[in-house]
């Protein structure tokens, strides 16, 4: 499979992304002026007509140079919304929704399954914290050996959880 159709397949969630960093940072802005500028580009993103008309309106300029001029208002999420990120961003998506029970399995915190678009992002992104070579599997600019990787990571993660799990219950405390 290749990243165009990684991007094709993710388009409407990498809106969704960008839609929830801007509603985030509108809630956190201190200035007037920056929640006016931040619901104006929101408003540019749900406007169907306009995303009919151009359905890769994800990467304006006039939006992003300003926000890197921000330090991208310090949100890991918003950065990985950029053009230059969004095949990471693609896998990033499939890969929490392909590999749901396997992420709440591994996942540090109970959680009820996710069923929003955030929802699977945080499961994967609360795995990728404690799990440093799926992080980098799925970070890897080597998309062909990506999947491979993940596959592995996500395998031995699980039977490791599941292996504690077994000698918890053999073995009680």
């Amino acid at each position: 499979m290749t990243d165009a159709v990684l991007d094709e397949w993710t388009l409407d969630t990498r809106r969704d992304c960008l839609k929830h960093c801007i509603d985030q940072l509108v809630e956190s802005a201190p200035r007037h002026e920056d929640k006016a500028w931040l619901q104006e580009w929101g408003n540019v993103l749900r406007d169907q007509q306009g995303i009919a008309d151009n359905p890769y309106n994800l990467y304006s300029r006039p939006f992003w140079g300003p926000m890197k001029e921000k330090g991208y208002a310090k949100s890991e999420l918003l950065k990985l919304c950029r053009e230059n990120e969004r095949q990471k961003r693609s896998r990033m998506v499939i890969a929490a929704y392909i590999y749901k029970e396997e992420l709440q399995m591994v996942a540090v915190s109970a959680r009820t399954p996710p069923e929003v678009l955030m929802e699977h992002l945080d499961l994967l992104f609360e795995v990728l914290d404690v799990n440093p070579n799926l992080h980098s599997a799925l970070h890897n600019t080597d998309t062909t050996g990506c999947w491979a990787v993940t596959e592995t990571e996500i395998a031995t993660s699980t039977m490791t959880t599941i292996s504690s799990i077994d000698e918890t219950s053999i073995y009680p405390q």
